[in-house]
């Protein structure tokens, strides 16, 4: 389809009917630009548009031949016009978040008034999505950008811009290796991790590995962004001396080389964003990093459960972490008995409490967290208190709450409808035993779109017909004790693509009515 607009008026052309798609059908199959014949196609279709904002839609194009070919002949007067290339998206998802903090780790943000790198961030990514550059793939609850996707033809044309401007290289074989000589921002493809990183340029900057293979990076000392999501660190020497790393993120298995680890991190004193996939280790591997100020995001994914693991402990006292966005995966230490950290600009929080350790100082600091938008508290005997978050400064902000309760002798709880914050968009319960149906208060939580509840023990389960007015997904996983669960005609018709999976392991159930 071609459009063509003129000083005062718009004219729109079905396809074979427009002066521009007539010449477009002379051209033949074999087309080729460099053919003296061909340059009277292209000189007619560029004076056809001269002058016009036009848009253009190439449909079922696989290479970027076809660009470099027609491009010459679109005429680029800043007028608005566009042209729409369409095929298919690369089959692989993007994280948008690592994106986002790794675009802030290179320095590619500005700073804006009254705003954090990462929401500035934010909305670059939504502008290359509504811009048709970039396909979001899955979003959040909250609606921002969780997963994406980049057009084939796009990213073949960008890493090609890239290399003429030495801003990227993506070496997938050997003969790459002399590509990787001069760029700063390197992509390498397993398995020849070691040999193209050894010719990569002294003054590299950005590393990213794809695969399990962990590359040795201790010549490159400029290094400000390492992305290994998949890949095992097993010599730790291979990290020595990255001391100018903001952003770092791989799968390790410490073991008994805990103080060693330490001192490495430690000297990090630039982090911004560590992002680890550990299992245990005889120490607390964080010790060292808490006196960085540079801090914003620490995320630790676990390898095995994590019910009373001192290996991961959060920040002590001495160090107030005023630019720290995301603690995750992270265990309450003993010194906060005396008095809670103090992590005023906190939105992230997922936090394990030891048994026995006094949930008056989990409530304590909850109480100082007033920017809170995601929350997740793993812990034994859940109290009434920490349910009920109406006296908490976040109430009006959290988004995200995962409660989850290790104590299998733990109190019943009795839930009401203004516990929750009014703005919940996910909601997960695992553990908690209920003394009475939850849904009739969960369903009065009009943002609510996605409700996980998991090992609970209820006798009986009802939704209405007129609760759960946004919810998109429910999941019900061995809920114990129940011996009905009801849901009336025209209840959760929000739900899409068929997002309710009911799997209850238990003898005593004994009717599923709708």
């Amino acid at each position: 389809m071609v459009e063509a607009q003129g000083e005062h008026s718009t004219d729109s052309y079905a396809i074979g009917s427009s002066p521009a798609d007539a010449i477009s059908r002379e051209i033949p199959v074999d087309f080729d630009e460099r053919s003296q014949e061909n340059e009277y196609y292209l000189t007619k279709l560029y004076e056809s548009l001269r002058g016009k904002k036009y848009l253009i839609v190439l449909d079922d194009v696989w290479t970027t031949d076809l660009w470099t070919q027609i491009g010459v002949a679109l005429p680029d007067e800043l007028n608005g016009s566009r042209v729409v290339i369409t095929t298919r998206f690369l089959d692989y998802d993007i994280d948008a978040l690592q994106v986002i903090r790794m675009w802030v780790a290179e320095g590619f943000i500005p700073q804006e008034e009254n705003r954090i790198f990462e929401d500035t961030a934010e909305s670059f990514l939504e502008d290359l999505v509504q811009r048709g550059l970039i396909q979001a793939t899955q979003r959040s609850n909250n609606g921002s950008i969780f997963c994406c996707r980049i057009h084939d033809l796009l990213r073949d044309v960008a890493i090609q811009k890239a290399k003429e401007e030495n801003v990227l290289m993506v070496c997938s074989n050997p003969d790459d290796q002399r590509s990787c000589n001069g760029a700063r921002r390197v992509a390498v493809h397993d398995p020849y991790f070691n040999e193209l990183v050894k010719c990569a340029s002294r003054n590299l900057r950005s590393l990213l590995c794809f695969g399990s293979q962990m590359p040795n990076c201790c010549e490159h000392g400029l290094l400000k962004v390492l992305y290994c999501p998949d890949a095992f660190l097993e010599t730790f020497e291979s990290l020595e001396g990255l001391t100018q790393l903001k952003y770092l993120n791989f799968r390790i298995q410490i073991g008994n080389r805990i103080g060693y680890f330490q001192g490495l991190i430690g000297r990090m004193r630039f982090m911004q964003t560590l992002d680890l996939t550990v299992d245990y280790a005889n120490g607390d591997i964080l010790e060292n990093i808490w006196h960085i100020k540079t801090l914003r995001h620490v995320a630790l994914n676990y390898l095995t459960p994590p019910r009373s693991c001192t290996s991961f402990l959060g920040p002590p006292l001495s160090e107030k972490q005023s630019n720290l966005r995301t603690l995750v995966g992270v265990t309450c230490r003993e010194s906060w008995i005396q008095e809670p950290p103090k992590l005023p600009n906190l939105r992230d929080l997922d936090i394990h409490i030891p048994q026995g350790f006094p949930w008056s100082v989990i409530v304590t600091l909850l109480g100082t967290l007033r920017h809170l938008a995601s929350l997740a508290i793993w812990g034994f005997d859940i109290p009434i208190n920490i349910v009920n978050m109406t006296g908490f400064s976040f109430y009006e902000h959290l988004q995200n709450l995962d409660l989850v309760e290790w104590s299998s002798t733990a109190s019943a709880l009795e839930l009401n409808a203004g516990f929750f914050p009014v703005h919940l968009n996910r909601l997960s319960i695992v553990g908690l035993r209920l003394r009475l149906d939850p849904m009739a208060v969960l369903e009065t939580l009009r943002h609510l779109k996605y409700l996980n509840i998991w090992k609970t023990k209820v006798e009986r389960m009802s939704c209405s017909a007129t609760g759960f007015q946004q919810l998109e997904e429910l999941r019900l996983f061995k809920i114990d004790e129940l011996e009905e669960l009801e849901i009336e005609r025209g209840a959760l018709h929000m739900l899409k693509n068929s997002k309710l999976v009911i799997a209850i392991d238990c003898a005593c159930h004994r009717g599923y009515n709708t």
